[in-house]
């Protein structure tokens, strides 16, 4: 059974699939808007997305954003129709314009947002190491509230690694 296309939270029209790749080096297809150049994330595509893969993903023909473009005054979720709300948390950039989901956890993003938000990784993966403090939210996060009582490290690191490839298997 085909999919129907998911359509742009700001334009309405159909979006078009563009392929990336994560981190653990699986295909990961995203639904991009041809007028406005958005793009649509599923649950967790936006923080599995390598940022050393999507060059080719936010560059967008210039000349498509320069005409003159109707964008919605609400913007509904491509997957459920959900009034999409912006959304801000203190690990994310406060520059990058990121609207949210609240029913599906989906996420857009608008043209150039993305590239905002790989260099914010680059530059903190760069300067901040994964600490026991970062592993534990991210377990919880996917597992939720249930306490970690784990010490070693390792196993920590294990356990996300293993959580986030079910996470990308189950799809």
């Amino acid at each position: 059974m085909k999919e129907e296309p998911a359509h742009c939270p700001n334009c309405s029209i159909p979006m078009q699939g563009v392929s990336t790749s994560t981190a653990l080096e699986k295909q990961l297809r995203l639904d991009q808007c041809g007028r406005c150049g958005g793009i649509w994330f599923d649950k967790w595509e936006l923080f599995a997305v390598d940022p050393e893969k999507i060059d080719g993903i936010d560059d967008f023909d210039l000349n498509k954003l320069n005409a003159p473009l109707e964008i919605n005054s609400v913007q509904k979720c491509p997957r459920c129709s959900r009034q999409l709300n912006q959304f801000r948390d203190p690990v994310l950039p406060s520059e990058v314009l990121i609207f949210r989901c609240n029913l599906c956890n989906g996420i857009f993003l608008n043209c150039g947002e993305l590239k905002k938000y790989k260099n914010f990784r680059k530059k903190k993966t760069a300067e901040t190491p994964l600490t026991d403090k970062h592993i534990n939210s991210l377990i919880l996060s996917i597992i939720g509230p249930q306490t970690i009582s784990i010490k070693q490290n390792s196993v920590r690191r294990s356990i996300l690694g293993t959580l986030l490839r079910c996470v990308f298997k189950m799809r």
